[in-house]
């Protein structure tokens, strides 16, 4: 490697150590002899792009990457540094002092079940008028032109008085759906 002429001042100024590889500033007037070789691995990235693609975007793409990588290794040397340093690790959080806050929790949470359960019992035993578990209800609500005679008809009726008209009139010999 050649001999540079005030190679702190250079360094310091252009912010890249000139001995390394690829590097994203232009050396062509410290160093004539190196700058040609760089510019001729651009060309030849981009051409042989071209060449395999077709595609100009390809080629820019892969020059800007190149161009980023030269300027991510040129500056790697400014983040290695290593200093001791002591850490310490720690989290804020809340402990609790008092069962006050764990018991209103579960009597609220017990107060609810309580509440679900008596809606349940009460609209098992005191419920008079309701539809629930009647198929046909829910069969009826379906139109359509074949079935229009059948759904004016039925969708008032229960079960249990479909199931006696089906006995006598559809089904003679007893049998059901």
């Amino acid at each position: 490697m050649t001999e540079y002429k005030n190679f702190a001042l250079i360094q310091a100024l252009l912010g890249y150590s000139p001995q390394g590889g690829w590097a994203m500033t232009n050396y062509k007037d410290l160093y004539e002899e190196d700058w040609i070789a760089w510019w001729a691995a651009h060309v030849s990235l981009i051409q042989n792009i071209l060449r395999a693609t077709g595609d100009p975007a390809l080629a820019i793409q892969a020059l800007a990457f190149r161009f980023h990588s030269m300027i991510f290794y040129d500056s790697m040397a400014d983040f290695d540094l290593q200093k001791p340093v002591t850490t310490i690790n720690s989290a804020e959080m809340l402990l609790p002092v008092r069962w006050t806050g764990l018991d209103v929790v579960l009597g609220l949470a017990l107060v609810h079940l309580l509440l679900l359960c008596s809606t349940m019992v009460l609209f098992q035993f005191k419920t008079r008028a309701s539809s629930l578990g009647n198929a046909w209800q829910a069969t009826a609500q379906v139109v359509s032109t074949e079935t229009r005679a059948a759904v004016e008809e039925a969708s008032t009726v229960r079960d249990k008085e479909v199931e006696a008209w089906a006995r006598s009139s559809v089904f003679p010999e007893g049998r059901a759906l």
